[in-house]
């Protein structure tokens, strides 16, 4: 697309959708503050304004004002109408999102990218001598907004699956074409948050997945003073049903009797208790446990 034609097309963008750049600015700062507040109304409705912003630039920007440009916005503008229904999905099988600024390089991270959004990005467009109404701007144009996301992804606590990054990873990648054709400059901090974010993303995941892994091992196979707590705490849970299903048994004296999945080993030994004659084989995952007492964990 020519230079000119690009920002002219941008001024007319943006005058003609004025006030929305105040709304989405108030939207931002709102979620921003919630976000470092630690307020916990945050996770009902950051899948909602994130998908928002998102199926705004896809339909408005993308389809409506440069759709008659070039046809390739057609194309984009439905990848952005994708993203935001990702979005809205991911927003509710997960129910409530935990986001939150922590004290590491994910949360500065997430924060700087978030600042750079909404003040560094229209301060150096403004520079570069195409600031407002002609430049983008964050919450109606892509390039912020894509900034913006990245900024609010690292701070979620809970793994962010793969598909939720592709779209704004290959979007943010765009940003070398910005700056070296438009002139854009700003976006080479798009480029910036999408390899950094992208890849801060997926090195939490792993860490989560070895996490959830070993939480795993230690609940069926447990060892040390973690599984000593995991095995007194499913004791403790499920107590009540056991006892019932004690109750519900009519076993003869010498019965030969088969725990499968023993947990704390709880129901053993109880079992041992109240059958001291029968033989009574518990088995965990990794291993059999065989005992004419029960397990006493």
């Amino acid at each position: 697309m020519d230079l000119n034609l690009f920002f002219e097309r941008m001024a007319e963008y943006n005058n003609t959708i004025w006030p929305t750049q105040i709304i989405t600015y108030c939207i931002g700062i709102f979620l921003t503050i919630s976000i470092i507040c630690n307020w916990k109304s945050t996770s009902t409705y950051f899948g909602l304004i994130l998908s928002s912003l998102w199926i705004w630039c896809g339909i408005v920007e993308f389809m409506i004002f440069f759709g008659s440009v070039s046809t390739q916005y057609y194309f984009w503008g439905s990848l952005w109408i994708i993203q935001a229904i990702l979005f809205l999905l991911f927003s509710f099988k997960q129910n409530k999102i935990k986001i939150l600024f922590d004290n590491n390089i994910n949360g500065y991270l997430g924060i700087s990218f978030i600042a750079y959004a909404l003040i560094i990005y229209p301060l150096l467009g403004y520079i570069a001598g195409h600031g407002y109404p002609s430049g983008p701007i964050f919450g109606v144009a892509p390039c912020p907004v894509c900034i913006f996301t990245f900024g609010a992804l690292l701070m979620i606590k809970i793994k962010i699956p793969y598909y939720l990054l592709i779209i704004p990873f290959i979007w943010g990648l765009l940003g070398i074409a910005a700056v070296l054709i438009l002139g854009v400059y700003a976006d080479a901090g798009e480029v910036v948050a999408a390899v950094l974010g992208t890849i801060l993303i997926l090195k939490r995941n792993k860490q989560a997945n070895k996490n959830s892994l070993q939480f795993n091992m230690q609940a069926s196979n447990r060892k040390g003073i973690i599984g000593f707590l995991i095995g007194m705490l499913m004791n403790f849970i499920h107590t009540k049903f056991y006892m019932n299903c004690i109750n519900s048994f009519y076993l003869k004296t010498n019965a030969k009797i088969l725990d499968i999945g023993c947990g704390g080993g709880k129901l053993v030994n109880k079992l041992s208790k109240c059958y001291s004659s029968s033989k009574i084989i518990a088995r965990r995952r990794y291993r059999f446990c065989y005992s004419n007492r029960g397990i006493f964990f």
